[in-house]
């Protein structure tokens, strides 16, 4: 499943609060994940 089809389908689920710029930070990190850059990413993360 893509980053973006699942903020979609969580952003449809009843009572769920999110907002476009909670829903616009979360498609990056989704993206580095199915990439397989997540490692990579952390990693550098960790060390700023």
């Amino acid at each position: 499943m893509g980053a973006t089809l699942l903020v979609v389908r969580r952003m449809d689920i009843t009572g769920a609060r999110w907002s476009m710029r909670g829903a616009e930070a979360v498609l990056p990190l989704g993206s580095l994940y199915i990439s397989g850059d997540w490692h990579e990413y952390w990693q550098f993360h960790l060390q700023q």
